[in-house]
């Protein structure tokens, strides 16, 4: 399989980024791949948005393709750490597996996986119509700020935390300068949102995303963004599966 895959009806874009699209078959548990790129050739950005966290009308080159994974580096302040990708279909639930390496410099960081709608922009996460924000921040940012928590990971929407029946301890800088599996599940239709930071078989968050806050993700985003330089955020891999 290469890459970045879509299993729906091929459009002009798609054609024009043919070589990082192609489509994959049903797994067991009925699940269907729907996403599956490995980041280990050029053609697996075609279409992916290299900017900033907050202006989609800045482009970014900092960021690095090598060695099987993509970096998203933080070389000038301010600038650069964030990608998003190429559209998907999907109808049914979610499940989003990547494999992913992060490094804080001496600096608050603010790693992050997000699941998005087709019109979003890369912006910041408070100022998105749709989104689910997983972010791997350790700042001096507390629980009062945009559901942050220090060195906790955050999980919320552009309406605040997304209410949580249960939250481990993990903390972010854990979870750091090491290659970790995270995996997460989302059902549009009753917002249920799991997920295990480190593919160890504990769930980490179990909540429910508000109706208000529901949607069906076409996009996922990630950002290895920090104050000031030298932090990255490594994608070895993402696969995103759904029971279309």
């Amino acid at each position: 399989m290469n890459k970045f895959s879509v299993n729906h009806k091929i459009s002009a874009f798609a054609i024009a980024v043919a070589t990082a699209f192609v489509c994959s078959s049903a797994n067991a548990g009925g699940w269907k791949a729907t996403v599956s790129n490995d980041f280990t050739a050029t053609s697996d950005i075609t279409g992916w948005e290299f900017t900033l966290p907050w202006n989609s009308t800045y482009k970014t080159s900092d960021y690095l393709l090598e060695k099987g994974y993509l970096e998203l580096q933080m070389l000038q302040t301010d600038k650069g750490g964030s990608v998003l990708s190429p559209k998907f279909l999907i109808k049914g639930n979610i499940k989003v597996t990547v494999k992913h390496y992060m490094h804080q410099a001496d600096a608050p960081y603010f790693g992050n996986i997000e699941l998005r709608d087709e019109t979003s922009a890369p912006t910041q996460f408070s100022g998105i119509a749709n989104v689910i924000h997983l972010g791997f921040q350790n700042s001096d940012y507390s629980p009062d700020y945009v559901c942050s928590a220090f060195d906790i990971p955050r999980v919320a929407d552009t309406n605040g935390c997304i209410p949580k029946s249960f939250q481990g301890t993990t903390t972010s800088s854990s979870l750091y300068d090491r290659w970790i599996t995270t995996i997460i599940r989302y059902s549009p239709q009753n917002g249920k949102l799991t997920i295990d930071y480190e593919n160890d078989g504990t769930i980490d968050f179990n909540g429910t995303v508000s109706k208000k806050g529901r949607f069906t993700p076409s996009r996922i985003a990630f950002s290895g963004y920090g104050w000031y330089t030298g932090h990255f955020h490594r994608i070895d891999s993402v696969r995103i599966e759904s029971t279309n």
